[in-house]
């Protein structure tokens, strides 16, 4: 079976991911810096978020669009470039949800925020982000939304006050998960835990005020 680069790139973080630190350095040593991703835990404090505004960057800049002539035999492919960031948007968005479950919930919720603005300005056809040959957007990068999604929640209703969760959880599921809003809204309250009550409330709240706003006025009594 020949796979894609952004699969194989996956397979072999996964692979990374999977070996002790000695093994690593001896099957990876010359490919990655290893004097990172092989730091103690307690020592990587900054780095996820330092290496999501370096991702960030490069996608702004272009470094990732890598265009091809579309026809009717190749309007499914994806390019290299495309290939590449897809690969990185969800080796990064998995270290994100680890830095949430670890309790890093500043780092975890900034670095969530950079990729999720990537996704946002990817579906608004920034077309010098990331190139798709046909009906491209930030559904082809794959991410697991059921499990990234409440790890951000986590980390906002810890790092912010109650009124600005709910603004930014509702923002949040209003570009990405507008398709099941029921559910996002349930995963939001479970994230903020029996101690963060006052964040629940309000997002409670604020989602009825939205949904209430939405509808459409009465018709005017017939004189």
């Amino acid at each position: 079976m020949r796979l894609r680069k952004d699969e194989l790139l996956n397979l072999l973080g996964s692979a990374f991911a999977a070996l002790p630190s000695t093994q690593a350095r001896r099957v990876f040593g010359g490919a990655v810096e290893l004097a990172e991703v092989c730091e103690p835990r307690g020592k990587r404090t900054g780095q996820l978020l330092d290496e999501a505004k370096r991702f960030h960057a490069r996608c702004l800049s272009g470094h990732y669009y890598q265009d091809f002539a579309v026809n009717s035999r190749n309007f499914t492919h994806t390019s290299a470039g495309t290939q590449e960031w897809i690969a990185e948007m969800n080796r990064l968005f998995g270290r994100c949800a680890e830095a949430s479950k670890e309790g890093r919930h500043p780092e975890a919720r900034a670095a969530f925020d950079l990729l999720f603005d990537l996704m946002s300005q990817v579906d608004e056809c920034r077309d010098d982000i990331v190139f798709f040959a046909d009906e491209g957007g930030s559904w082809q990068v794959g991410a697991d939304l059921d499990a990234l999604m409440p790890a951000y929640f986590a980390s906002l209703a810890a790092t912010t006050e109650p009124a600005e969760f709910a603004e930014r959880s509702l923002a949040l599921i209003r570009e990405h998960g507008d398709y099941d809003r029921g559910k996002y809204l349930r995963l939001a309250r479970l994230a903020t835990g029996q101690e963060r009550g006052a964040h629940s409330e309000a997002l409670v709240a604020l989602a009825s005020q939205t949904i209430s706003d939405q509808r459409p006025a009465s018709p005017p009594e017939a004189l």
